[in-house]
């Protein structure tokens, strides 16, 4: 039992010694996100935030979700935003497989002054942010991230799409989701919005996603993997 505990102290000290840099880079950029995250008061956004928590579901789902189970202040509003945004700093560097590049990308992330400011605020940017990184490696997390907003459709990586039909399940996703709000403008399930005309660009634009991914994707690799035979 002594050498078994041993041997985990010893490979808790190893870990600790090899990625000693993206540790101290995590440590300062979660500094940077929760120092005096509550000293300022809500700005209207984030007002709107407190206010989806109280009053029903929102386009914003996983971060609403989240904070139901939380107290009601401005440190406790934005923690999430604060607790994701630090923990997107390791997970891009593990994500990344060249180490040098991991970790100049954890450093942008951890010091960019974007990401900082949008740790720090009670809307669902760096959470998503967190699971579109994951989603990088780990294609499900793209489901949590556009449940947590619709606009984490600008992270997918299209690069190496082997299942293009899942893409299609996580756009069509987002455009339901980005439609479900708590106003009457934009709520799915509201007549008024579903006969409102300036709503109706959702329709071509799932459509024109459908077609990229059914048939602009497999036509580009049966192209290449003919120029690759020849």
């Amino acid at each position: 039992m002594v050498k078994k505990e041993q041997i985990k102290e010893r490979n808790k000290i190893n870990l600790i010694k090899k990625h000693w840099l993206i540790i101290l880079i995590t440590l300062i950029g979660g500094l940077y996100r929760f120092y005096y995250l509550g000293y300022n008061p809500l700005w209207i956004d984030e007002a709107l935030f407190y206010y989806y928590i109280k009053n029903g579901a929102n386009q914003e789902f996983l971060t609403v979700f989240i904070n139901m189970f939380l107290p009601t202040s401005e440190f406790w509003l934005r923690f999430p935003s604060a607790f994701f945004g630090t923990l997107s700093i390791p997970a891009i560097y593990f994500v990344i497989e060249d180490k040098k590049a991991a970790l100049f990308a954890a450093s942008f992330i951890a010091f960019c002054p974007l990401m900082v400011f949008w740790s720090r605020m009670a809307r669902p940017y760096s959470v998503a942010a967190f699971f579109v990184i994951l989603g990088w490696k780990y294609r499900y997390f793209y489901i949590a991230s556009v449940l947590t907003t619709p606009y984490a459709l600008l992270g997918l990586n299209l690069t190496k799409v082997k299942d293009y039909k899942f893409y299609i399940i996580i756009v069509a996703l987002a455009a339901l989701s980005f439609m479900i709000r708590p106003d009457s403008n934009r709520s799915f399930f509201n007549l008024e919005f579903i006969l409102n005309a300036k709503r109706l660009w959702v329709i071509p634009f799932v459509s024109c996603c459908l077609y990229f991914f059914d048939v602009v994707i497999p036509f580009a690799k049966h192209r290449h993997s003919n120029i690759k035979q020849t």
